[in-house]
């Protein structure tokens, strides 16, 4: 749980130190002020990554040179051995000392610290766990592939923070391919080259890929159930919601590791001409896609867009009930002026449930009524106007 944040020339925060309550916390304000760069500090400080995608350098307030990040953590945490060696991370327990967690913005450069101490990513993610609910989150079933995947990858690193390698390792051989691909299509190799160097990546890519998609599979499958009593919870009159998972346009959801490999290594040989002219590799999980499925039907063609997002509302909520059982921490859940695009219905619903999630709840709204449906000696609010908490 987060005790207090500072922010040091974030954003448009010049100074400010802002306390937070154990459970519901208000930061009420209208657009532009600064709510959401608030919650950004709060998500990059604890997955290393801003959920804007946003450039280093835009993080540092204009005309500046560094930007601090900086929170007390209060309370039992999930902890990876914090200030060990990196291969020791994945020692996990619980402990009831508090952490100071710090990020320095400086040149383009990010450094993250506990207690003092360097840490990598995977310390963090097991450090204080984040559920993250957008506007554009809610659309993502009906946006791009990307987004549908970024909600897995998401939920597998917070759930397995250890196996992070494997992401990062495919992505560092799918540039590596891609780059030999762009150089025969701009012509600064010989196919014979291109053909020579792509065979002698292509089992690590293959085993690479593999490892990602069977990491995608098992948190699909363990959030089957938490998914659908989330929906429940939410009073919405669904039938049973399955994923399905797409690879090499067949569902993959109950591929086997073999399976798996083989389906790649046979779309490779297919595709290999189409890549070549391409320029990039159309083969991988970077291709692959979710698709939330109700009654055996793809939810993007046969549901509203009110029932779109209830099954986002859904998947999120689910992640706090897997992380709590999986890390035996609860997440901070995040809300970046979600409720203004649920309908009323859906709103009240979501209300009363995460009223009696248990966990610490940080809330921006351009919504001053909001507030009140909550239990007022379970809430904090603030107003933030100009880069200032007041």
């Amino acid at each position: 749980m987060i005790r207090s944040l500072r922010l040091f020339h974030f954003r448009n925060f010049t100074e400010q130190t802002t306390e937070f309550d154990r459970h519901a916390n208000f930061f009420i304000g209208l657009n532009g002020q600064g709510k959401t760069n608030l919650l950004e500090a709060i998500d990059l400080l604890f997955t290393t990554e801003s959920f804007r995608r946003a450039p280093v350098e835009h993080l540092v307030q204009a005309g500046e040179s560094e930007s601090l990040v900086q929170a007390q953590l209060d309370g039992f945490h999930q902890v990876g051995a914090i200030g060990t060696s990196a291969d020791q991370v994945g020692a996990v327990g619980t402990s009831a000392v508090d952490h100071q967690v710090r990020l320095l913005i400086k040149e383009g450069r990010k450094s993250f610290s506990v207690d003092g101490k360097k840490v990598v990513r995977k310390q963090l993610l097991t450090l204080q766990p984040l559920v993250l609910f957008s506007p554009e989150s809610l659309d993502a079933i009906k946006g791009t592939a990307e987004m549908r995947r970024q909600l897995v990858d998401e939920l597998a690193l917070f759930a397995r923070p250890t196996q992070e390698w494997i992401l990062n390792d495919y992505r560092k051989i799918l540039r590596t391919r891609n780059q030999l691909l762009r150089n025969r299509k701009l012509g600064h190799t010989s196919e014979m080259q291109t053909q020579a160097l792509l065979s002698s990546l292509e089992d690590r890519f293959l085993n690479l890929g593999t490892q990602l998609t069977l990491l995608r599979l098992q948190v699909l499958h363990e959030l089957e159930q938490p998914v659908n009593a989330a929906l429940a919870s939410l009073g919405s009159s669904f039938p049973e919601v399955n994923f399905a998972y797409i690879l090499s346009q067949s569902n993959a959801i109950h591929f086997s590791h073999t399976e798996i490999h083989n389906s790649m290594r046979d779309r490779l040989l297919k595709l290999r001409a189409a890549e070549l002219a391409a320029g990039h590799s159309l083969v991988g999980p970077h291709r692959h896609d979710l698709v939330f499925l109700f009654g055996g039907k793809d939810s993007r063609f046969y549901c509203s867009q009110g029932q779109q997002r209830s099954l986002i509302l859904a998947f999120k909520l689910a992640q706090i009930v897997y992380h709590r059982k999986a890390l035996g921490v609860t997440p901070i859940l995040l809300l970046d002026d979600v409720f203004s695009e649920l309908d009323g219905e859906k709103r009240g619903s979501f209300v009363e449930m995460i009223k009696h999630m248990n966990c610490q709840i940080v809330i921006t709204t351009t919504d001053f009524d909001l507030p009140r449906v909550f239990d007022s000696d379970k809430c904090l609010v603030r107003r933030i106007q100009g880069g200032r908490v007041v």
